[in-house]
């Protein structure tokens, strides 16, 4: 099942409650159906589904390392750690090796490459 088949698939199903909305690849859990959208094509694009989502009720009980900034909890330290650096102090660390345009994440990295760079790579 690929990522289109999968949100079409949840959207008939509903959502697991009132303003949560489980990402069905990993365990992220958005406060809106736009947010999960965006989330989904950015993060999972061109993915498969491997894994079928886990309980949210389970994802609740797991997530416990608040953000001392925001106070938004994550399932372990590194994630929250990595939270921090990425929203609140704005690090940037992964460049584009064309144009040297900075990213949070290699994801968006690759994607930027994919897009605007295309005929050079």
């Amino acid at each position: 099942m690929d990522v289109k088949e999968l949100l079409v698939k949840e959207e008939d199903e509903g959502s697991a409650g009132e303003d949560q909305y489980p990402c069905g690849i990993c365990t992220m859990v958005l406060e809106s159906r736009d947010a999960k959208l965006s989330h989904v094509r950015s993060v999972h694009e061109g993915l498969r589904v491997v894994r079928p989502a886990e309980n949210l009720e389970t994802r609740k009980t797991v997530r416990k390392y608040p953000c001392e900034v925001c106070g938004k909890t994550f399932g372990s330290s590194s994630v929250t750690n990595r939270h921090r650096r990425m929203v609140h102090l704005k690090e940037r660390p992964f460049s584009c090796s064309i144009c040297n345009k900075s990213f949070a994440t290699r994801v968006c990295v690759k994607r930027h490459e994919r897009k605007t760079h295309a005929r050079r790579l």
